[in-house]
């Protein structure tokens, strides 16, 4: 379970994400949605623990994890996936040094043959095991975002962090992620991620969140947010392409209705 209360965030007194209090249950998939600049990224790498907020408190499975001890910080880590939207992938390292980091890191228990065959297996089901030994600068921007994804499942993670992973991605890239994103479902895992592939959002999302400006507006299942959400909410959902493919056609009479 995620929980934050009333979180935070500010920069040079300019609030960037402003009083959020939400509670993400486990085995949620919540897809994140909003327009450029809202805070969608900001607000999942606070979720992950990845950037500290400026005020409030983020519990995870009832932890706080601003306040708690090394190793029960390192326990939580190990349970949970990142991909970032630039990648941000370490340049001095080759592909598989890139991958390798995180299980030497968390299982250093792990024999190097053991690790090395967790690494390739992914490699080549990701058909990108030509680029084992290459380092990110000469990666095309697919192949580094693949890189990142991969890197953000290799733990086997129970709560995954996904922001736009369809971008700059092959059919064929899509297609792969969409496999693992159909195991990870099948397992319950929890799921946090945005998205412009409403197809993705339909199939994976069991809730939505929607923000502007720093701010969540609403939260909730997927189709009942879409059925009872504000006019202002309702307006940036609309903003999806293809929202059929999201809610229900009665739903969507009802949005365009307003």
């Amino acid at each position: 379970m995620i929980q934050a209360e009333n979180l935070n965030f500010q920069i040079n007194n300019l609030t960037l994400l402003n009083k959020v209090n939400l509670t993400i249950e486990p085995q949620s998939r919540v897809a994140i949605l909003g327009s450029t600049g809202c805070g969608k990224t900001l607000l999942l790498k606070i979720l992950a623990g990845i950037l500290i907020p400026t005020s409030g408190r983020l519990l995870i499975n009832g932890k706080d994890i601003l306040h708690i001890s090394e190793e029960e910080n390192l326990n939580i880590r190990r349970n949970l996936g990142f991909m970032f939207q630039d990648s941000a992938l370490w340049e001095n390292k080759t592909v598989f040094q890139n991958l390798e980091l995180p299980l030497r890191y968390h299982h250093p228990n792990y024999s190097i043959a053991e690790s090395t065959r967790i690494i390739e297996n992914l490699l080549a089901e990701a058909r990108i095991s030509h680029e084992r030994n290459s380092r990110p600068a000469v990666l095309s921007q697919g192949e580094a975002r693949m890189v990142s994804f991969l890197r953000s499942i290799i733990l086997d993670p129970s709560i995954l962090f996904l922001d736009t992973p369809e971008s700059s991605l092959d059919p064929e890239g899509i297609k792969y992620i969409e496999k693992k994103l159909d195991f990870f479902v099948k397992k319950k895992i929890t799921l946090i991620f945005i998205t412009s592939n409403t197809e993705w959002i339909s199939k994976y999302s069991t809730h939505l969140l929607v923000m502007d400006n720093g701010c969540v507006l609403d939260y909730g299942p997927t189709r009942q947010l879409a059925l009872y959400a504000s006019v202002e909410v309702k307006k940036i959902i609309n903003k999806v392409q293809n929202l059929n493919q999201i809610i229900a056609d009665d739903i969507l009479n009802l949005l365009e209705g307003e």
